[in-house]
This record gives structure tokens, sequence and C-alpha cells, in this order.
């Protein structure tokens, strides 16, 4: 090989390794670092669900949001993340409504599927890649297949139990019967569950709101912190 083939290959490898996005562990897209949560215990089965019953009572009608990792989607495994919450039997007959979310962040290609289950531990979920294309597990009482959300992906379900009791949620990367596995990207989501269907967005001035509105519409986290905002 000649020298100027040699600082070729070496050109192109260091412009690959620099566009490689933090957290990633190993080629674009299969893998991305764990988030806090799976480091610290695992939530990747119903049995290991984080519960969020205190998180979403104390939020009253905001939201509660967590940041998370969707950290493995290949042809064979794709990472769940389960969350348990508690319904109340009044909050049931009076016809409480939560939506719940999971929008990628600044990977485009993160497309969450949500599912919900429940109520009670009486149910077995569905293997994803034994699933028809673009299906959900049949088990789950609600569900969303990933879409576009403005300029980046996500899912979303507005959801009424129907009774009181504790209801489960799994997050995961899409996949399905047709070879291919888990396709979509790892990378980062934002979790999010309130009670009711409107969201109040606001800042101190004018200025202050608009950022709060493209914050909450949009992927792009350079706005994060501007103008007092920081979520």
């Amino acid at each position: 090989m000649t020298m100027r083939r040699a600082l070729c290959v070496l050109a192109s490898l260091l412009l690959f390794s620099a566009v490689v996005p933090p957290g990633m562990a190993g080629a674009w897209p299969p893998t991305y670092a764990v988030d806090a949560y799976e480091a610290s215990g695992g939530d990747d089965i119903k049995a290991s669900a984080r519960i969020i019953t205190a998180q979403v009572a104390a939020a009253g009608h905001d939201p509660y949001t967590e940041a998370h990792t969707i950290d493995i989607a290949n042809a064979t495994t794709g990472d769940q993340d389960w969350y348990r919450f508690t319904v109340s039997s009044h909050d049931a007959v009076a016809g409480i409504v939560y939506v719940i979310e999971a929008v990628s962040n600044d990977s485009r290609d993160v497309n969450p599927v949500i599912e919900i289950y429940g109520p009670g531990l009486a149910f077995t979920p569905t293997d994803p890649l034994s699933l028809n294309p673009y299906t959900t597990d049949p088990v789950a009482i609600a569900s969303n297949i990933r879409g576009p959300w403005w300029d980046h992906l996500g899912a979303s379900v507005t959801f009424r139990p129907v009774a009181g009791g504790d209801y489960f949620i799994r997050i995961r990367p899409y996949g399905d019967n047709s070879g291919s596995g888990y396709f979509d990207n790892a990378g980062r989501y934002t979790f999010r569950i309130k009670v009711g269907t409107l969201t109040r967005i606001a800042g101190s001035n004018r200025i202050a709101t608009a950022v709060q509105a493209s914050v909450e519409r949009f992927a792009d986290i350079s706005l994060r912190g501007s103008m007092g905002t920081s979520t």
C-alpha cells in the first residue's frame, strides 16, 4: 500500500469515528449506552417494572418525564423498558384519562412502540418477533406503533383504565416476524405520562413560551437550558 493510500484510509477511519454519536457501543445503530434505570437494577421484564405511581401522583396534571434509552435493537434482541403504576377504583370510575408518550430525542431513528397491560399480573406479553408486520401485542389493552412526531419519531397512547389495579407499560423498539428482527435504531427517548389530555406550555414571556413550545415538539436539544428552560 502506498503512503498516499494509507493516509486516505487513516483519514476515512478518523472521519467515521468522529461521527459516531456519544454513548454508542459498537456500530450505529444496534447499540447505545444503558440508561440510569437499566444500570441500577434493570427494567427489562414485567417482574422488575419500574414503579412510578408516586411520581405520577406528585406531578398532578403536569407531565411526569424520565430520560431513557433503547440500548439494543438488532436481529435477535430488543431492549424493553417496563413501567408499573396503580390506578385507584375511584379514578377508574371517574373516567380519569392518561396520556403515555415515548418520543425520540436527538436520534430521530429511535422508533418506540408502546403497549399497555392490565389490570393485574395475569398476563403474558407476546414476543415482538412473533408478531405480523405493523401489529402490536394482542394481549395489550392499548398500544401504538411508532410514527411521525413533528421532525422526529415517537408513539402516544391516550388510555382510560376500565378498573382499578396495577397497569404495566412496555416500551420497545419495533420488530416483527418478517425476519429482519428489531430493525429500528437504538438511542435515547423521553418517557412521559400525565393525567388528562392537555399540556400547558408557558414561559415568563413570549420568547420563553416559544422556546418551551419548541422544546415540547422538536428533537433538537440545543434549545434545552436556554431562556430558563431545563427540560
